[in-house]
């Protein structure tokens, strides 16, 4: 039993509306590292920041970006492309400033 049939993909009026909301989470859904970036670079501190925890975040999603460049999924490219340059952010405040191995 497979998982999902070969084939193609259904087209109906709740699959468009799962594609849309997956273009609105690609979006706002990296904008949740925000409020750390701010903090980090407004205080000058990052003391409790993982560097290799950053470190990692970042590189997981650069590979998630090349999975959905890949596979030409535009959702999941643009919200790791987004994930990987926030992350990137916290994990530069992180070194100047502070962070924790």
């Amino acid at each position: 039993m497979r998982l999902f049939p070969a084939g193609q993909p259904v087209d109906t009026p709740f699959k468009r509306g799962v594609d849309r909301a997956a273009y609105l989470a690609a979006l706002l859904g990296p904008m949740t590292t925000l409020p750390q970036i701010v903090q980090i670079y407004q205080t000058h501190s990052a003391e409790d920041i993982s560097i290799l925890a950053w470190a990692g975040f970042s590189v997981y999603s650069a590979f998630w970006v090349l999975y959905g460049w890949v596979h030409r999924d535009l959702p999941l490219t643009l919200a790791n492309l987004l994930w990987t340059l926030l992350q990137g952010m916290v994990l530069v405040g992180a070194i100047l400033w502070g962070g924790t191995l």
